[in-house]
């Protein structure tokens, strides 16, 4: 241990009386060395990953057939509202709307076929005027009684703080079955 120590001390008195060049030469030797081992993990890691990448992907063979439903997704079918149903639903919404108060001027109707899923998707936007809890009921009215039903976008807009009307953009998409899948 004392071996150690004097080594140490020695050390310690040349790197105190090194002139200053001489400290900043080894100074950016062992920089240059941190920096060549860096730049070789990372040139690792590079080769690594284009090996990996140049390994050929394993293809699937295309599917041309129409493969039919499975049990659950015959289920999920079966869950979701007719397509004729669409026009009662609508009404029902509106008449949802004007049972409780709320006030609105009109509404868009627009449906969307989905080839692929057997679905029809109607996108309904409502502007209504009407008091929070009003709001509020209505929402939680329709949304319970129509699973399939999705409030999709719901804006408040409050003009004056004294008055308790507020207008609010009200948007569903309500998920329709289309036909036998």
């Amino acid at each position: 241990m004392g071996y150690l120590a004097l080594k140490l001390q020695s050390a310690i008195y040349k790197i105190r009386y090194t002139d200053t060049y001489t400290k900043l030469g080894i100074g950016m030797l062992f920089a240059a060395v941190v920096v060549l081992i860096f730049v070789l993990v990372a040139l690792q890691s590079h080769t690594k990953l284009q090996s990996e990448l140049s390994q050929p992907l394993p293809t699937l063979a295309p599917s041309t057939a129409k493969e039919k439903p499975s049990a659950l997704t015959q289920k999920f079918y079966n869950l979701l509202p007719d397509e004729r149903q669409a026009d009662a639903i609508s009404a029902q919404i509106l008449r949802s709307a004007d049972s409780l108060g709320m006030v609105f001027e009109h509404a868009e109707f627009k449906s969307i076929p989905v080839d692929d899923a057997h679905l029809v998707v109607q996108h309904i936007r409502l502007p209504l005027k009407g008091n929070y809890i009003q709001i509020r009921q209505f929402l939680n009215t329709l949304l319970n009684a129509y699973p399939s039903l999705a409030l999709t976008e719901f804006k408040l807009q409050r003009d004056d703080a004294t008055r308790d009307q507020v207008e609010s953009q009200i948007e569903f998409t309500l998920y329709l079955r289309k036909g036998q899948p």
